[in-house]
């Protein structure tokens, strides 16, 4: 089974997965991040974000999400629906200068 993890920040996502992988042995997490991803890239982020970063992390997210099995036993930190949302935010906030 494949589980995300999703929320607003700050709110023990990580932590809920290490506590997650350390009772559940038979999980795993992948071991590159989308922290990984806006840090190789030097992409803007947190209050900062933008569209390109969004894009980013979700072309990111889809393509880990696509390395795996329904039968695989894998624990996503974040998922990309939230990631979608984030992006729309964006797109909307640079067309209706919100």
């Amino acid at each position: 089974m494949r589980i995300a993890i999703s929320g607003a920040s700050c709110q023990g996502k990580s932590t809920l997965i290490k506590d997650f992988l350390e009772e559940w042995t038979n999980y795993k997490t992948i071991e590159k991040t989308y922290r990984d991803v806006i840090s190789d890239q030097g992409l803007e982020h947190s209050s900062s974000t933008n569209k390109d970063t969004q894009w980013a992390i979700l072309n990111f997210m889809i393509d880990e999400l696509q390395k795996t099995n329904k039968s695989d036993n894998i624990i996503f930190d974040r998922c990309p629906l939230r990631r979608i949302q984030m992006l729309m935010r964006h797109l909307l906030k640079s067309v209706c200068h919100l």
